[in-house]
């Protein structure tokens, strides 16, 4: 039980702290819009746009830890076979993060998806249905 309730008070620090995170950075973002005159980006789109970002990487970071545990980077001796496992990872974290941000932004906000039709999963799977029925 004690192991149990140690977890769920890690998530809810983890939770909390990407929290504080998004809600600092979305009055960054707002004081930007404010400064660059922009009247569309409200403070609530730039929390929702910070809340989905720092989210995905409070779900991401467990993974990010568990890589860096797993694959030290050690500089003496340096393990030069661990550093240049990073190079992959980090590209690879990071297109994860963007794909899934992007998919989640345009799906819960309107005006991306009128912006951007094309990106509906099911108009590119009636893309590919076409091309390959040739």
């Amino acid at each position: 039980m004690g192991y149990f309730k140690t977890n769920w008070r890690r998530a809810g620090l983890l939770l909390g702290g990407w929290t504080l995170v998004s809600v600092i950075f979305a009055a960054i973002s707002y004081a930007a819009a404010i400064g660059e005159n922009n009247k569309e980006f409200g403070f609530v789109s730039a929390l929702r746009l910070n809340l989905v970002q720092f989210y995905l990487w409070a779900i991401l970071s467990p993974l990010l830890f568990k890589f860096s545990r797993r694959f030290p980077i050690e500089f003496r001796p340096l393990n030069l076979r661990n550093l240049l496992l990073y190079f992959p990872a980090l590209i690879s974290f990071a297109g994860i993060h963007q794909l899934i941000h992007l998919a989640v932004l345009w799906s819960i906000t309107p005006r991306w998806r009128q912006q951007y039709p094309a990106l509906s999963i099911v108009t590119a799977l009636i893309s590919l249905s076409d091309s390959t029925s040739i």
